[in-house]
């Protein structure tokens, strides 16, 4: 017979990836894991526990819906670079 996994819900603090070449779980997702990542997680504040009073006030670095960054700056003009010395 197949034992039960015990898991622990946490709420993540940072973004969590997870899988490559896929977005990251986002802040603020409320996540099942095992005991022992959970634990982990929350001495290093990568998550914390649901109702903890103490970590209520969380800050969200993703935008809000709707919201598109700004688009990088043009890159400079391409210029022929300079002769070497004693070349004409």
């Amino acid at each position: 017979m197949a034992d039960k996994i015990s898991t622990v819900k946490v709420v993540t603090q940072r973004f969590i990836y997870d899988k490559p070449l896929s977005p990251p779980i986002d802040i603020g997702t409320l996540l099942d894991v095992d005991p022992v990542t959970a634990a982990f997680w929350v001495k290093r504040g990568i998550a914390r526990y649901p109702g903890d009073a103490s970590q209520s006030a969380q800050h969200s670095a993703a935008l809000p819906a709707g919201v598109k960054p700004a688009p990088p700056p043009p890159a400079p003009e391409m210029t022929p670079p300079p002769k070497p010395a004693g070349q004409s």
